[in-house]
């Protein structure tokens, strides 16, 4: 398999030149494809979710960026806190090696946070033990 089978880089704007297409990128990782405005992901589309468009809550030209991509479906956009959520949530299941140090590093974390509990409570029944001895 070609690296380019599995990422590839392209151009969904309509500008005349190509000095502004970078500004309007996508990026296809496997099945997810990533949609830009700038250096900010304002869609993708997975086979499991569809194309998922933000709202705009950015500026008049990231607005007609997403038009772009959604062909000026506003109704089918979705709020910011949504989108990031489900971003999220695609990003894990479809690149999840990115995630998984991030993971580890959670589960160490609660792990220090669990022994802190267990050594306070370890603390306290020995307080208790030689209260009640007294």
């Amino acid at each position: 398999m070609e690296i380019g089978d599995v990422i590839r880089i392209g151009n969904y704007g309509r500008y005349s030149t190509e000095n502004y297409g970078v500004n309007t990128l996508y990026v296809k990782i496997g099945a997810l494809t990533l949609y830009f405005s700038y250096d900010t992901v304002v869609a993708f589309e997975h086979p499991d979710y569809g194309l998922v468009v933000c709202e705009n809550v950015f500026s008049v030209t990231t607005g007609k960026h997403i038009n772009w991509i959604d062909t000026g479906n506003k109704k089918g956009r979705v709020s910011h806190e949504e989108f990031e959520k489900l971003l999220n949530e695609v990003m894990k299941k479809t690149l999840p090696s990115i995630f998984k140090d991030e993971e580890e590093e959670n589960r160490r974390k609660l792990l220090e946070e669990v022994q802190k509990i267990e050594d306070e409570l370890n603390r306290i029944w020995k307080s208790k033990a030689i209260l009640l001895q007294i």
